[in-house]
């Protein structure tokens, strides 16, 4: 299993205004339907009111790089 963990950074104060666009779009959803994909998980920092913190598993390299 690959397991990617990354850190997005948004402008200053639209933290939320990002991930309503992100919910409304059903982009989580869609990360999830990639083939290989086990899990994708997003959800906002507790130290930085600025950034988002992204977690999502692949159960191959290949899978993972497409």
């Amino acid at each position: 299993m690959i397991i990617w963990h990354g850190i997005l950074q948004i402008k200053n104060n639209k933290r939320e205004e990002y991930l309503n666009e992100i919910i409304s779009h059903s982009l989580i959803e869609k990360f999830r339907t990639h083939p290989g994909n086990v899990f994708y998980q997003i959800g906002p920092s507790y130290t930085d009111p600025n950034a988002l913190i992204i977690c999502d598993g692949w159960d191959n390299i290949e899978n993972f790089k497409k």
